[in-house]
């Protein structure tokens, strides 16, 4: 092959090589926005309950097991032009550090909203979080469970699916039924 032809080639191949690496790199997700302890909202909870909340380990979404099938699909509708947000309260043990993610097949239908960001107050799904870090305050401080408010913006009704991990380990799917069962 002569040497013009090799050099196009490896130019071509070089070219093709770092547009993918371009691609990869702006489709990587954003690192999770992080809460800690400063942002914690102290509830004195000290245990999770099976029956009332979504327990994956060490982490829980609290008080929504029993009400979120209850709701009505106007309850998720938009009003007024803002999204509907849902209180969406999340109980940690100490000791440990939990990241919530929106699947990210549903990341046009609904957002996370925890912590103090000038950007939740336009209520749009992609002012908020795709993910959230979670780190609790220390147990001879808190207590054993670290609480949060916070809440999940959603365009209406409809079964949202949220991956949790704790300590680096992925945990079975939260589904939330808004409106509409999950199958």
């Amino acid at each position: 092959m002569p040497s013009g032809v090799r050099s196009a080639v490896w130019l071509t191949v070089t070219a093709v090589a770092s547009l993918i690496a371009l691609v990869a790199a702006s489709s990587a997700p954003a690192a999770p926005h992080v809460v800690d302890c400063a942002l914690s909202a102290q509830s004195g909870m000290t245990q999770f309950d099976e029956d009332r909340d979504y327990v994956r380990g060490p982490f829980s979404l609290v008080t929504l097991a029993r009400l979120m099938p209850r709701l009505s699909q106007a309850s998720y509708l938009p009003r007024d032009g803002r999204l509907k947000g849902i209180k969406l309260p999340v109980g940690l043990r100490a000791g440990h550090t939990a990241t919530l993610r929106i699947h990210p097949g549903q990341r046009r239908h609904a957002a996370l909203l925890y912590g103090l960001q000038p950007t939740y107050t336009d209520h749009s799904v992609l002012a908020g979080d795709a993910a959230v870090t979670f780190k609790p305050c220390a147990a001879d401080t808190a207590g054993p469970v670290t609480a949060w408010a916070g809440a999940l913006n959603v365009t209406g009704p409809g079964c949202i699916r949220l991956q949790v991990l704790t300590d680096g380990a992925r945990r079975r799917d939260i589904r939330l039924p808004l409106g509409r069962p999950c199958r």
